[in-house]
């Protein structure tokens, strides 16, 4: 009966941290576009973005084929129940992604360089030093729902 009472008062400290982490995460991490860029990753491995300069941060950018590929990633994505569209303007998309379990939210950017051919891309957890791949996993899910 004591374990029982020990890991019930154990899970119970586990939830009322999650919750106050989760709102101390709640505010956005998304840094929008500034002189044509997507914000650079912080230094922390819970991000990557395809205009990083560095292996740990770095992802490769989005090839998207057709005349409107910002549509044709919101179409991708529009059946995602993870995944809410909360900006769109010109060449520009932000997405959050809330996990399922404990309802993380996690920013994902998209912007369009139709110079290069391609969709920059940034995903970043909001908490947390370490995501354990999963902004880097989020990226390639997104890129084989294009093919």
């Amino acid at each position: 009966m004591g374990f029982a009472l020990t890991a019930l008062a154990g899970l119970i400290v586990l939830a009322v941290a999650v919750m106050l982490i989760r709102r101390a995460g709640a505010e956005s991490v998304a840094g929008g576009v500034t002189a044509g860029s997507l914000a650079p990753c912080p230094q922390r491995p819970n991000c990557v973005s395809s205009q990083a300069g560095d292996e740990l941060h770095a992802v490769e950018a989005l090839r998207v084929a057709g005349a409107e590929p910002l549509q044709r990633i919101k179409d991708a994505l529009s059946n995602e129940p993870s995944a809410r569209l909360i900006e769109e303007t010109d060449g520009y998309l932000h997405y959050v992604f809330t996990t399922r379990l404990w309802r993380f939210q996690d920013d994902v950017e998209l912007l369009l360089d139709r110079q290069a051919g391609v969709v920059h891309i940034r995903s970043a957890s909001r908490i947390g030093y370490s995501d354990l791949g999963a902004n880097r996993k989020r990226v390639e899910w997104i890129r084989d729902k294009l093919l």
